[in-house]
């Protein structure tokens, strides 16, 4: 799993969850989902202006764990900080951001793009797990997991000549097929995803949990620029507290997965 990791940028990782535990953590993030559709419709709306009055192809919850400790113990949970150091070769890793997202039945696919392009972190140490909170079908079959652009997170030419270009005919786009409750993938900061639209009659509910390796740096200002502040919910709250080259050491983004113990 290591080895794919390193070179595809995307790796599935099945029954990390017992599904009992799924079981468990599906109607209290299902209800915090529901609690603060406000917000992320509000989001979403702020999405559509930017990209010219298109719907937003899910709505998007960020960091519920800061609010709820049903979220919380998830993002926590030492078994996922375990996976975390182990992908990015790390002896500490640190908690980014949480989301919830609710691809509502409808929705179009979503873009390509990479979670690093978001953030204002100078790393390449950073990695999203992401689980549907339910069985999610192949998607020959009309499921919409994640899709991957393999070994995206490698090619520097993309980025250097072309920008957050479509990943369609550049790579070798692979997925996980279908998703039982409890499997998980996790994929590299600088990999390159997607999902596919959600033709099917209902919501498709999904948490993301982010981690980046200890030692991390803000980006210098002049850099700063070039950051996609689409997910700007996810440090309003942190960032101003540090400059651009700091160490991103921020109660915040807490280091997680020390004591050894699971959940």
């Amino acid at each position: 799993a290591l080895l794919d990791f390193k070179r595809n940028g995307h790796v599935c990782t099945r029954a990390l969850f017992a599904a009992p535990e799924i079981d468990a953590m599906r109607a209290p993030l299902a209800a915090i989902s529901a609690g603060e559709a406000v917000a992320a419709e509000s989001h979403a709306a702020a999405m559509n202006d930017l990209h010219g009055g298109l719907r937003a192809p899910f709505l998007q919850t960020f960091n519920p764990h800061r609010r709820h400790q049903a979220a919380r113990a998830v993002a926590t949970c030492p078994r996922l900080a375990a996976v975390a150091r182990q992908l990015l070769g790390a002896g500490q890793v640190r908690l980014y951001q949480t989301c919830l997202f609710r691809k509502r039945a409808g929705d179009e696919s979503t873009n390509w793009h990479s979670d690093l392009h978001t953030s204002p972190l100078d790393t390449n140490d950073f990695v999203t797990c992401w689980f549907p909170l339910h069985a999610v079908a192949s998607t020959e079959h009309g499921g919409t997991a994640l899709q991957y652009a393999t070994g995206s997170h490698r090619d520097l030419a993309l980025p250097m000549w072309y920008g957050q270009a479509d990943a369609d005919g550049r790579y070798v786009v692979e997925d996980h097929g279908a998703y039982a409750p409890g499997d998980a993938s996790w994929h590299h900061g600088w990999c390159l995803h997607s999902a596919s639209e959600n033709a099917l009659a209902e919501d498709r509910l999904a948490f993301a949990v982010s981690f980046f390796a200890e030692g991390a740096r803000i980006i210098e200002e002049a850099g700063l620029e070039y950051v996609n502040d689409e997910d700007h919910p996810s440090y309003d709250e942190w960032l101003p507290d540090l400059m651009p080259g700091d160490v991103a050491d921020h109660d915040l983004l807490p280091i997680v997965g020390d004591d050894g113990g699971d959940a």
